[in-house]
């Protein structure tokens, strides 16, 4: 059989191989079984061979090492560049956000044009006036045409200390014009139940209104009666300085705009 074997080519021999199989009788293996059984078998053997060829207290220091390594590349990105032999890593810094700088909370109240203080001395018929030591920041100062004599307005933020109004968002309105306050216009709106209460400020007869908004009555340099409302929507404070009238609008107490317009010079 075996020297029948030996003098067989190629083709005939794998002919002979097939033939024989086919009268061979064995077991069908179950290849999926084994897989599987070898797939859940791999972490465990890792795992004993870890813990057997580094400890795992090893591995804790590699890690808080490797941890370490991190700080000091961040450490290197801070500087710019890190060098290492066969390493170069450059880092690019990070542009500083530019955050856009806040609107006027003057632009919506029609108050004119906005302009300086100093600009504003040249524009109107007076010298506008301003608040002296009550820490409301700066102002953005706003010129009109309107009433005779030209109007001036200072707008202050609202910080800490001055609410801002409900609907503007503002701290403070202080308007300055030549002219005076009608006063029979104003008893008239007492006896009509609107809240005003008669004060002074320096001395001056002072009125503060409070309460629902409602138009104020006013009599311009040339003797002609106009009305303005108020912006804010809140309480208001007109007084008279010689023959200048100035107005306060906030959300402040009576005290504490009595004491803006007691530092107004």
């Amino acid at each position: 059989m075996a020297d029948r074997l030996r003098h067989m080519g190629d083709e005939q021999l794998g002919q002979a191989l097939a033939s024989l199989g086919r009268h061979l009788a064995y077991p069908e293996p179950d290849v999926a079984a084994a897989v599987v059984s070898r797939l859940s078998a791999q972490p465990a053997a890792r795992r004993a061979l870890l813990d057997r060829v580094m400890p795992r207290r090893t591995v804790r220091r590699a890690m808080v090492l490797a941890f370490a390594l991190l700080v000091l590349l961040a450490g290197a990105a801070v500087a710019g560049r890190l060098g290492l032999p066969g390493l170069r890593i450059i880092f690019q810094p990070q542009a500083t956000p530019v955050l856009p700088s806040p609107p006027p909370v003057g632009t919506h109240l029609f108050l004119g044009h906005r302009t300086t203080l100093e600009r504003a001395r040249d524009q109107v018929s007076f010298r506008p006036e301003v608040p002296r030591g009550q820490h409301l920041g700066p102002a953005e100062v706003y010129v009109s045409d309107e009433p005779l004599g030209g109007r001036v307005s200072l707008v202050y933020r609202a910080h800490p200390g001055l609410p801002a109004a409900r609907f503007t968002g503002v701290g403070a309105l202080i308007t300055e014009f030549r002219g005076s306050v009608d006063e029979a216009a104003v008893k008239k709106l007492v006896v009509s139940g609107s809240k005003v209460e008669f004060t002074d400020v320096n001395g001056e007869p002072a009125f503060w209104f409070y309460g629902a908004p409602h138009e104020i009555f006013f009599v311009d340099e040339g003797g002609r009666p106009f009305t303005d409302s108020v912006r804010l929507a809140g309480n208001t404070l007109v007084w008279v300085d010689g023959d200048l009238t100035l107005r306060l609008e906030c959300r402040c107490s009576q005290e504490r705009a009595i004491g803006i317009a007691s530092s107004v010079r």
